[in-house]
């Protein structure tokens, strides 16, 4: 009867292998569940228009403003961040690039422009919050 030998051939993972092992994996995992828990929080608000802005005049003095800088085809512009009826209001979006990488947030005081927020435009931006005197956008780079 033949006997087989026992032999490890060097694989076994020393106990710091496996503590590594597992802390890359818990990391991941964390990692994995902050991207959905952010996904599943941002995504539903880029999707909503805020419904009450839409007959306010000063909403459509600011479409219209951002309207005529960019090309129909291309613009994708957001009222999310804006408030009815509020003095200091923003637009974000896309102007100009047909793969939505041209994003900026349009300032406005009462449809007035105001300003934008940077000299060159953003990969990405996504409308945070905002209150009476405060607006915050994400920048995701």
């Amino acid at each position: 009867m033949a006997r087989v030998a026992n032999v490890s051939y060097g694989l076994t993972m020393t106990s710091w292998q496996q503590s590594a092992r597992a802390i890359r994996r818990l990391f991941w995992g964390f990692l994995g569940f902050v991207a959905l828990a952010i996904a599943l929080i941002v995504y539903p608000m880029l999707l909503v228009d805020a419904a009450s802005a839409g007959r306010d005049p000063a909403l459509l003095r600011a479409r219209a403003f951002v309207d005529k800088r960019c090309p129909a085809q291309y613009r994708e512009i957001s009222t999310r961040m804006w408030g009815a009826g509020l003095r200091f209001n923003a637009l974000y979006g896309n102007c100009r690039a047909g793969d939505g990488r041209d994003q900026h947030v349009w300032f406005f005081d009462r449809g007035r422009f105001l300003g934008t927020d940077a000299a060159k435009s953003s990969h990405w931006i996504i409308g945070a919050w905002r209150d009476d005197k405060t607006i915050a956008v994400l920048y995701v780079l």
